[in-house]
């Protein structure tokens, strides 16, 4: 008892010391199981690696790059840049509205939608030189018509009618050289033009004839419009411009800008 009692005495004054002294037990104890513990987690993870190691496995497919490297041979040799039509980088495409009653757009992509590559020869009349023998009043004196189709002025188309005797003063169209008999109803007149070179024959049935240019008829495929009566020198205003016919052959028409002097010929497509 008395031993109890001593210890008990020991404790109270010294309990701090004891405290301290199962603390540090505790952690030794707890340091010894960490060890412990580590050891058996190592062992545990050779053990893991040993058997993945052992594993046999299928090999990765290797990644196909074949889109990247296509993509990357584009960006490193580039084609060139090509600006014609129909790239509309520069190039936008252009619209143009139809007039009235139609009001439908035109994609204008070559520039031959619209303009003089759309304009057609619906007519080309032949204008005549006509000199006939309309008359013989008496013998050895005629009337003699004179047409002049291709004249100028309007007024210098009609008919005229010239009075002609052998060897008479000539007239501004020509001069009787010659009657061949019998003069009351002569078979054929000889006549010296203007010229004073060309010599022609006429006959009541047998009018000299001669193509001294050409009247045309011209429409815009777009619109419908048409352009009648057109000569020579004749004024044309097209689409907000003015022009001037400067040629007329028998299967086609050229006409002037008078603000740049550019020239568009005009094609018949059909035979006269």
């Amino acid at each position: 008892m008395e031993f109890l009692k001593k210890i008990s005495a020991v404790c109270r004054l010294h309990y701090e010391k004891l405290l301290l002294i199962l603390v540090l037990l505790g952690l030794a104890g707890a340091v010894l199981y960490l060890i412990k513990a580590k050891e058996a987690e190592e062992e545990m993870i050779q053990t893991f690696v040993k058997g993945v190691e052992k594993k046999s496995v299928s090999q990765v497919k290797p990644v196909d790059l074949s889109a990247n490297d296509a993509a990357l041979t584009v960006i490193t040799n580039p084609p060139p840049l090509n600006l014609s039509l129909p790239h509309h980088l520069f190039n936008p495409v252009k619209w143009q509205r139809r007039p009235s009653p139609d009001n439908s757009l035109i994609k204008i992509v070559t520039g031959e939608e619209i303009g003089w590559p759309k304009m057609t020869v619906t007519k080309i009349t032949p204008l005549h030189f006509v000199i006939s023998l309309d008359r013989v009043p008496t013998p050895g004196s005629f009337y003699i018509g004179v047409a002049h189709e291709g004249a100028e002025k309007p007024a210098a188309r009609r008919k005229l009618s010239k009075f002609a005797t052998l060897n008479s003063p000539k007239n501004e169209f020509f001069t009787l050289k010659e009657i061949k008999p019998p003069p009351e109803d002569p078979a054929e007149l000889i006549l010296e033009l203007a010229d004073g070179v060309t010599k022609v024959s006429i006959a009541k049935d047998k009018p000299y004839t001669q193509v001294e240019g050409y009247e045309v008829e011209l429409k815009y495929t777009v619109d419908g419009k048409t352009f009648p009566n057109l000569r020579v020198n004749s004024p044309l205003r097209f689409l907000g411009e003015d022009y001037i016919v400067v040629a007329i052959t028998q299967n086609e028409v050229v006409v002037s800008a008078r603000s740049n002097d550019k020239k568009f010929t005009v094609r018949q497509t059909a035979a006269p």
